[in-house]
């Protein structure tokens, strides 16, 4: 839902009036989701009072992980010790790891020192993990229970909890040390007779994750086993919180955002409402790149200017060798990153998958090379133009669906994101490699 333009003039005056009760009232009934977007329309001085308003509500905080970093970035600072201590409050682990990484140095030791003992316990437990890793954002409020207990008094417990306990996926099952013994899902639960134990209806054979882990290998369990949460332990197996779907689909929301970005040789801060100047100075470089490689495929029609000069009509068709090579490395390149990602090919097995990539491409070749002769024939008349054409067609893309499966498992092979800065490389490659193969060919056979 959003505001009307009456309703949003309103909302205005209700900001520079300073009226924080009639502001909660009016966005009561709009989700966490609308008030972000809704920030946006604001000037900086009226999303101060917006924030400030909600905090009488107790909404501050969830409108804030909802804001993107550069928004943060310049509210934070206008924002008082204690009320950032109040927000903060509010956020969930991984949302006050991220709110917090956006401050200085200084500026976190300033809240720290005030900081209640129990918040400031809470993210000192934070530090103990590295940046990224499960222990960063696995929740606490977890349900777990002794494994003699019967079906019919963990239900009944179950109905008396408070709404501390939202993540309620599955019953945890420990002994008196909080070792993990197994997990009985709610399902099963509700569906046992009510004097059945829990150790006789739980899962023993569990898929559960270290603190340590990285997001994305937890991105992958979850969607390898079908799974709502996953329990986090200890090396000695004792029950320490878990991980949930929803902060895994922000992981995964943020790694394919980095990861469609680099392929495009973009900054992920460089978004839709950046500054002009900010996105300049964010992509000039990857521009400036990509314009030093479109000189080296130049350079290898300048070599062949001869070869142009005495026959015009190949100067029609090199953009199309060049183009159709690119396309097919790109939709190779798009389709090892994703087996990448996704833990599907590793580089020692990665053989097949190139084989799959260079037949795929001169099949394609082979066909698009035979649709693009006989056009160039019935055009220019010339059957020599098109059996190089159908001949060029065919090496570059099969060429081509090679490097761009090479081009992401060879970063990932020296430990680099297979995503960053892969299409400039493509492009270079895929440019240069179709016009040395069509003029080549066609100053052999013409």
């Amino acid at each position: 839902m959003s505001l009307s333009k009456s309703q949003l003039f309103f909302l205005k005056r209700l900001l520079r009036r300073n009226a924080p009760t009639h502001t909660v009232k009016m966005l009561k009934r709009f989700h966490d989701d609308d008030l972000a977007e809704l920030f946006t329309q604001l000037s900086q001085d009226e999303q101060i009072s917006l924030i400030r308003a909600l905090m009488t509500g107790g909404r501050a905080g969830s409108l804030l992980a909802e804001l993107p970093d550069k928004f943060l970035k310049t509210i934070l600072p206008e924002l008082r010790d204690q009320e950032i201590i109040k927000i903060i409050s509010e956020l969930s682990q991984s949302d006050l790891d991220r709110l917090f990484s956006l401050l200085d140095e200084e500026r976190q030791n300033q809240i720290t020192e005030k900081m209640p003992p129990n918040q400031l316990e809470r993210w000192h437990e934070l530090l103990e993990y590295p940046e990224g890793s499960v222990g960063r954002i696995m929740v606490k409020e977890l349900f777990s229970m002794d494994a003699g207990t019967t079906a019919k008094e963990a239900i009944t417990t179950l109905r008396s909890l408070g709404p501390e306990y939202k993540h309620l996926y599955y019953l945890y099952i420990i002994n008196e040390n909080r070792f993990l013994l197994g997990v009985v899902p709610l399902s099963r639960l509700l569906f046992s007779s009510n004097d059945q134990k829990l150790e006789d209806i739980m899962i023993t054979d569990l898929v559960k994750v270290s603190p340590y882990h990285q997001g994305e290998k937890v991105a992958e369990l979850i969607s390898q086993y079908d799974l709502s949460a996953l329990p986090v332990t200890s090396d000695d197996n004792r029950l320490l919180g878990l991980v949930v779907l929803e902060d895994i689909l922000d992981i995964l929301e943020e790694e394919a955002t980095e990861d469609i970005y680099n392929l495009a040789g973009l900054s992920t801060d460089d978004r839709i409402f950046s500054s002009t100047k900010e996105s300049f100075r964010k992509r000039v470089f990857w521009i400036l790149l990509n314009l030093f490689t479109a000189f080296a495929a130049a350079s290898v029609v300048g070599f062949f200017e001869e070869t142009i000069s005495r026959i015009v009509a190949l100067a029609i068709f090199m953009p199309v060798v060049a183009g159709m090579g690119g396309n097919i490395g790109s939709q190779s390149m798009t389709v090892t990153t994703r087996g990448i990602a996704l833990g599907e090919l590793k580089f020692t097995s990665s053989f097949r998958a190139l084989m799959k990539e260079v037949s795929v491409g001169l099949l394609m070749g082979g066909m698009f090379g035979l649709l693009t002769g006989v056009l160039a024939l019935i055009w220019k008349e010339n059957i020599m133009i098109g059996l190089v054409l159908f001949l060029a067609m065919i090496i570059n893309m099969g060429m081509a669906g090679l490097v761009g499966a090479i081009i992401p498992l060879a970063l990932q092979k020296i430990d680099k994101d297979p995503a960053v800065g892969g299409h400039i490389i493509l492009t270079a490659v895929s440019d240069s490699m179709g016009f040395l193969i069509f003029l080549g060919l066609a100053s052999w056979l013409l």
